[in-house]
């Protein structure tokens, strides 16, 4: 009975552990539940949709800093623009 009870808790403490953890999920989390997704059961589906899921999550904040980036530096260059171009207008301002 324990090692039933073993078998089916064990791999689901790595999960939750691996998604408390405060780290890149695709390279902390593929280590700690490396097991857990070779099983061929339901918890291994879960694994395996959870590590999808971390996957799919890692690409959407990529694509956000990157996205953030090019606005920043978008909107830098034009702004430095409209200070030069009012400096130049009000040369007692600058």
């Amino acid at each position: 009975m324990f090692s039933l009870t073993r078998n089916i808790t064990k791999p689901i403490v790595r999960l939750r552990s691996a998604a408390e953890r405060h780290c890149r999920p695709v390279n902390c989390g593929r280590e700690s539940i490396r097991p857990v997704l070779r099983r061929h059961d339901e918890i291994g589906s879960l694994a395996r949709d959870f590590q999808r899921m971390a996957e799919q999550v890692e690409g959407l904040v990529t694509a956000q800093r990157d996205l953030l980036g090019d606005v920043s530096h978008e909107l830098r260059s034009p702004l430095a623009r409209l200070i030069v171009a009012l400096g130049l207008l009000r040369p007692g301002l600058a």
